[in-house]
């Protein structure tokens, strides 16, 4: 959970354990569980307003009051995450200007 000037800004909430050395068996049930979570998602929010590939997957649901739902997966670990408004419009910022979501901030100081 992420607090920002005294309120929730994020909250992450694992959907399935965390496998530290997931086998193949456990990388299929990952990408199994990620699907079945993404599509129940669907069903309650329509589609995703934004879908990153990559090594961990992110589908994002943009919310009435701005916020923004999204299901992130990988091969260790399904997770869905919760944004309010102002941490939402950044993310959103940041797919509009295509700045990938593994850039470094702190490499641009270098």
């Amino acid at each position: 959970m992420t607090i920002d000037h005294g309120h929730i800004g994020q909250v992450t909430i694992y959907l399935t354990d965390k496998v530290a050395e997931p086998d193949a068996n456990q990388v299929d049930e990952m990408r199994s569980l990620a699907l079945h979570f993404r599509n129940e998602a669907a069903v309650l929010l329509g589609k995703p307003a934004s879908v990153r590939g990559g090594s961990e997957p992110v589908h994002s649901w943009d919310l009435p009051n701005g916020g923004r739902v999204a299901i992130s997966s990988s091969a260790h670990v399904v997770k869905l995450i919760v944004l309010q408004k102002r941490y939402a419009d950044t993310e959103r910022n940041e797919e509009f200007l295509g700045i990938p979501d593994n850039r470094d901030p702190d490499a641009d100081l270098a």
